[in-house]
């Protein structure tokens, strides 16, 4: 509890430093609480500063993303899922492609066509490019390597 409280005054003085001003316009009841004009954020939100920390508008405006529901999108839907849930959408959107490239090459072009017989060694090593990935992916949420689209970590 010492720790706890040690914490919360270091806070309060930190934004006093900014004169920050709290209201219920600016600090929602739902991912906040105004305490002696100081907006303190309630456990998984937090101020996202998109241009200038001084001109804040409101303040607890960004719910956290879950590393955990990432892993489990991730795990589950391994296309790119966990990827899109984060806000990593250049990520999604590469993986999406390349799993849609390797579960239709099988299906389109059955056998060798005439102009590309490496086409099979081609999608063979795609596929382990996709399993590395997954790996990566993995291993990347779960130890924090990756953080959110807006650059803020998962918790």
């Amino acid at each position: 509890m010492l720790k706890f409280s040690f914490f919360l005054i270091a806070i309060i003085l930190i934004k006093k430093i900014k004169n920050e001003n709290c209201t219920i316009k600016n600090c929602p009841i739902s991912s906040g609480e105004c305490i002696e004009s100081i907006c303190l954020c309630a456990p998984g939100y937090t101020t996202y500063y998109s241009y200038e920390p001084k001109n804040v508008t409101q303040y607890c405006n960004y719910a956290y993303k879950y590393k955990d529901w990432a892993i489990w999108f991730e795990l589950c839907l391994p296309f790119g899922v966990g990827h899109f849930y984060a806000g990593r959408y250049i990520h999604a959107f590469f993986k999406f492609c390349l799993f849609w490239y390797l579960s239709s090459i099988k299906v389109i072009f059955k056998k060798k066509i005439r102009g590309y017989p490496d086409l099979n060694k081609v999608s063979k090593i795609l596929l382990w490019v996709f399993g590395i990935l997954y790996a990566v992916d993995y291993f990347g949420f779960t130890f924090d390597f990756y953080l959110d689209g807006k650059k803020l970590r998962l918790i």
